[in-house]
């Protein structure tokens, strides 16, 4: 699984399934009274709370990698693992829910995968993903309801593009990328990416900007995305455009649109900003070291627009959730 069109994968293809076992030796992030969501599930993933931890994801015969996320009371992880009775390596994962209650996952078949994000709504009543390729269908987004069981048909998506998700707070819309052209994606995919909104009881659709890897705050107020380079309309179809460098906020009509921070252009953000419990400040994962897979991560506050660096050379960080 790899933004084949760009030149930041997602956070699913991040070490392209070959992540080594001395990566997991760096020291968890911690926030004193709150809960970060890190590691590199499939491989692992740990409930950093503090002084305390909670191993949630463990399989070092896992190829891919997913993007995880955790429900706003902090008691649900959603991920994906590899299906029982698959070889090591294999690349057929399941989505599965990992309870902080018993301490146990729930798998749901319905819902099967190579890769990408697996989005947990904030009340831990839906969950979204990109279903992964059939033979007689396309990959799409697909929402279950855990208690109806009923699964909503989203837009098709190109497969191996890594489409981000990301809920609102009111656990009934979703923010996602996609191809910016809207049409078919299943063999040509755009080179350049639009994020869109999508209301889940009605399928309605509307885009809001060109750019990537939305993140819903908390407060609803915001959006904040990945952004490309002035420069993005000399990308000729299939190529990826100029070095995506720029972290930015919108208000989910797309209205309000502002830079927070631009980096060099050979920098390469993997992961969707992610938002501190009182909407105030961000998380951003940057590269310390690739071939172990670790992060540094800066903390951006958004009246300030002041950058300090929070961790450094530890495992990514998906989530963050305030003491309940």
């Amino acid at each position: 699984m790899q933004r084949v069109w760009i030149v930041i994968p997602a956070a699913a293809a991040l070490f392209a399934g070959t992540l080594p076992l001395q990566a997991r030796k760096p020291e968890l992030p911690r926030i004193p009274g709150q809960t970060l969501l890190v590691g590199w599930p499939p491989f692992s993933l740990t409930l950093s709370a503090g002084p305390k931890a909670w191993p949630v994801q463990d399989d070092p015969h896992s190829r891919w990698l997913v993007a995880p996320s955790l429900s706003a009371n902090a008691t649900i992880v959603a991920s994906a693992h590899r299906i029982a009775g698959a070889l090591p390596r294999s690349s057929d994962l399941v989505v599965s829910l990992w309870s902080m209650t018993n301490h146990d996952w729930t798998d749901y078949p319905a819902l099967s995968l190579q890769g990408g994000a697996v989005a947990i709504s904030p009340d831990g009543n839906r969950v979204a993903c990109v279903t992964r390729w059939m033979t007689d269908a396309p990959s799409r987004i697909e929402v279950l309801d855990r208690a109806t069981g009923k699964i909503a048909i989203g837009p098709e998506v190109y497969e191996r593009a890594d489409t981000d998700i990301s809920w609102a707070p009111d656990s009934r819309r979703l923010a996602f990328d996609m191809g910016s052209n809207g049409g078919p994606v299943k063999s040509n995919p755009s080179p350049l990416r639009a994020i869109y909104i999508m209301d889940t009881d009605t399928g309605t659709l509307r885009r809001i900007a060109q750019a990537v890897a939305p993140s819903w705050s908390p407060s609803g107020e915001w959006i904040a995305y990945l952004d490309y380079a002035p420069d993005n309309d000399d990308a000729g179809p299939g190529f990826a455009a100029a070095h995506p460098n720029r972290v930015g906020l919108m208000h989910p009509d797309g209205s309000g649109g502002r830079v927070l921070i631009t980096f060099p252009r050979d920098e390469s953000l993997m992961i969707p900003p992610v938002w501190s419990p009182d909407s105030e400040a961000i998380l951003l994962n940057r590269w310390h070291d690739r071939q172990n897979g670790t992060m540094d991560v800066d903390r951006i506050q958004i009246g300030s627009m002041k950058v300090t660096k929070e961790f450094r050379n530890v495992p990514p960080v998906y989530a963050w959730i305030g003491a309940r």
